[in-house]
């Protein structure tokens, strides 16, 4: 992520120099007040996110992927917003991402930069940018989007068949909440004797 994430991509309370303090404030407070969360759980998987999950792995070892877990909907114009990401990754359909607020820059930028799935339309957004850009994606380089939304379509399907990584962290999440289970029934029983 490191060679393709802008400042412009972040929100606006994770900028330097950001004159409305507030959020960080919340941020800040909530992670202090916060036990840590553990293991930890995302909806993707290992093929999609390989090179950042390997660092999250490095501070959470019990990182559990186990996407992508969910149905997908009709493809359209979207946010980018990750569960429509995702949504268009197993329906194996190119995007054109117009994002907004929140995670959608960063993830319009990873469509577009690093997937190569799509079209970032980045801030303007007016009839002929969408021209443009629909004829870039359904015509100019429709065959190159194409065969890249069908091999990632089939890297996600396989992730949640059986022996997919998405389905072996799945049994290894089931394997760990029993193993968390039985321990705490013992840590009960030797409370009560």
């Amino acid at each position: 992520m490191e060679s393709f994430l802008r400042c412009r991509d972040l929100p606006g309370y994770c900028r330097a120099g950001t004159d409305d303090p507030t959020m960080i404030r919340v941020v800040k407070a909530t992670r202090e007040s916060s036990s840590p969360a553990y293991p930890l759980i995302l909806n993707t998987f290992d093929d999609l996110d390989g090179p950042i999950l390997a660092r999250i792995r490095q501070r959470l070892p019990k990182t559990y992927t186990i996407g992508p877990a969910h149905e997908h909907l009709q493809s359209r114009l979207g946010m980018s917003g990750w569960n429509s990401t995702l949504e268009s990754i197993v329906a194996g359909v190119p995007m054109i991402c117009w994002p907004f607020f929140a995670d959608q820059q960063v993830n319009s930028r990873f469509v577009s930069e690093v997937l190569k799935l799509g079209l970032d339309m980045k801030d303007v957004c007016d009839r002929r940018v969408v021209a443009r850009m629909v004829n870039e994606l359904m015509v100019e380089r429709k065959e190159e989007f194409r065969r890249k939304a069908v091999e990632m379509a089939r890297m996600a399907k396989e992730s949640v068949e059986e022996g997919g990584s998405s389905y072996r962290n799945l049994e290894l999440l089931i394997e760990d909440i029993k193993l968390m289970s039985s321990s705490q029934v013992q840590g009960l029983g030797e409370i009560g004797n």
